[in-house]
């Protein structure tokens, strides 16, 4: 019974807004940052997946087009979003 009380007074003892500010602590900065981006204009406009590609670097995505999209990594080390062909033969 002791763990139990021990556990609902530290529960109770948290406000909402600190509970919330540790479970995103617990989230890293590349999820919140792609959680987030979805709704800003600049990734909503565009043709390329509404997330930046540094973020997403070697991963393919549809795009706000329909088609899909990879990102790949130029000399300056860099990611920007390319239309990925997938080529059969």
């Amino acid at each position: 019974m002791t763990f139990l009380n021990s556990f609902i007074n530290n529960f109770s003892s948290l406000t909402k807004t600190k509970r919330k500010k540790q479970k995103i602590k617990q989230m890293s900065m590349k999820e919140i940052r792609n959680k987030h981006s979805k709704t800003l204009k600049k990734y909503k406009t565009r043709k390329s997946p509404p997330y930046p590609a540094d973020l997403n670097c070697n991963k393919k995505m549809r795009g706000n087009d329909g088609n899909m999209y990879m990102s790949t990594q130029n000399k300056n080390d860099i990611c920007t979003w390319k239309k990925y062909v997938r080529i059969l033969h």
